[in-house]
């Protein structure tokens, strides 16, 4: 059997935007969960980190989103577990948030107009106007 834990993460902005965990059997695993990884995320080049550096890269996204008022996905606190004991500060990396400086959001294909309209009005409130930068393309 084999435990997976997928998580999409924002470190501009919004933290762990979607999280899942999920056990199979290494056959189903490889057919169905990995193979259907690769097909949404197309010809986009990956990097292997040390499971230290993804727990620290991950934590302080969820961190940085939660400065900016923003919780990670509710499926983060059960995808979060296949941790353990990895200790984050034995990573010797050191991960930046946000884009040269300021919160940077830009809009996702599951974010509807309204709901990336909130997510502006939200960083306006903690950040205040020109203190962040965003992209949101209208559904036209």
């Amino acid at each position: 059997m084999i435990a997976a834990s997928v998580f999409l993460v924002d470190v501009f902005c919004l933290g762990v935007k979607d999280a899942l965990f999920d056990v199979r059997s290494a056959l189903d695993y490889e057919r169905r969960l990995k193979s259907r990884f690769i097909e949404i995320n197309g010809l986009q080049e990956f990097e292997s980190l040390h499971p230290a550096c993804v727990r620290k890269l991950i934590e302080g996204a969820v961190r940085y989103a939660d400065t900016l008022g923003f919780s990670p996905h509710a499926d983060y606190r059960n995808a979060k577990g296949i941790f353990c004991d990895v200790d984050a500060q034995a990573c010797p990396t050191a991960f930046a948030y946000g884009q040269h400086g300021k919160p940077f959001y830009i809009r996702g294909p599951s974010e509807s107009v309204p709901q990336a309209t909130r997510i502006v009005k939200q960083l306006d409130r903690v950040c205040g106007t020109g203190n962040f930068n965003f992209l949101v393309a209208s559904d036209e």
